[in-house]
């Protein structure tokens, strides 16, 4: 078995099992589910944290529960989940796990300039490493994939939580599937108080994407609309639901054609977790390529994000984005 340890019990790495319906959108908790992998120890400087997650896993599992990584051994996989103002801090306990394979939450880095950092860190000690975009395993958000096969004419998203939140899981979703972001603008005023502006990116695959960033509201959103010349896909309620919208002849006006009532796909919960963690056994246990978002796709991810902080910054200035190597 692959044996794994998980930094960090807050939300994501252990607390939101509590939550019905979240189990396997946990660390922990996927990698129970995935039942390939020796789940060693849960580590988290708070003390509070570890208790918590003592009793929630109880009978669960066997892991030792520790404040650090000071003599827990050595680890095939161990995923960060503390933080996002504590990742050095957080990659460098994890890298005395002598870890082969890091599983790092959202937001990987505060900046581009750090995440160049933390990723030649991590080389250094012949590890590599994923950020937990989930949604690439996602096997919805999958489905969305294969009716959006062709370039878009135009994306419209609508997104909350933030730049280093929802919106970077937009960015990597157009990374993923289109390819490499070249030009990168804000628009409408500076950065808000919950880190969201609205914006403009340009893809080279020759398309343009409009990003509304919205606070204030009593509902989540993330939202995407892609705008086919033949259709209109558009995922709803974070992914979980696929909305397709055909051409059909004018119904008001003879003549005319529009986009018939939106057919839909099962409903699903968000997942990709307990996948994640599955791609990772493959690639350990069978030499299979590592998918996901890996050291080039989460850098050029930082560089969008860090290029729309920039141009908020400058009063909308578009801003080139260089490619990552």
């Amino acid at each position: 078995m692959i044996t794994a340890a998980v930094i960090g019990l807050g939300g994501v790495g252990s607390r939101n099992a509590q939550r019905s319906g979240f189990e396997r959108l946990t660390h922990v908790g996927a990698i129970l589910a995935s039942g390939r992998y020796t789940l060693g120890a849960l580590v988290d400087p708070d003390v509070a944290a570890c208790e918590a997650a003592g009793r929630l896993w109880q009978g669960k599992t066997k892991a030792r529960i520790a404040a650090s990584t000071r003599d827990l051994g050595t680890f095939d996989v161990v995923a960060i989940a503390g933080p996002a103002g504590g990742r050095p801090g957080q990659i460098e306990a994890a890298l005395a796990l002598k870890p082969k394979v890091l599983i790092i939450e959202k937001p990987f880095a505060a900046s581009l300039d750090e995440g160049r950092a933390m990723a030649a860190r991590i080389a250094t000690e012949g590890a590599t490493f994923l950020v937990n975009f989930n949604r690439r395993f996602d096997p919805n958000v999958q489905a969305a994939r294969r009716l959006v096969a062709r370039t878009p004419r135009k994306a419209l998203f609508r997104y909350g939580k933030g730049l280093g939140n929802y919106a970077s899981h937009m960015v990597d979703f157009l990374i993923d599937w289109f390819g490499e972001i070249v030009e990168a603008q804000a628009i409408g005023g500076p950065i808000d108080d919950f880190d969201n502006v609205d914006f403009r990116l340009r893809l080279d695959a020759g398309f343009d994407v409009l990003v509304a960033g919205i606070s204030g509201l009593d509902y989540d959103q993330f939202e995407m609309d892609f705008i086919l010349a033949d259709r209109r896909v558009e995922l709803a309620n974070a992914g979980a639901e696929i909305r397709i919208y055909d051409p059909v002849p004018g119904r008001i006006y003879e003549g005319y054609t529009q986009l018939g009532p939106a057919s839909t796909r099962p409903i699903n919960p968000v997942g990709g977790f307990v996948e994640t963690y599955l791609a990772v056994a493959d690639h350990l246990e069978m030499g299979a390529p590592l998918r996901g978002c890996g050291p080039g796709p989460a850098l050029a991810g930082l560089a969008v994000i860090d290029a729309l902080r920039l141009s908020a910054s400058r009063g909308g200035q578009s801003i080139h984005i260089p490619r990552q190597r």
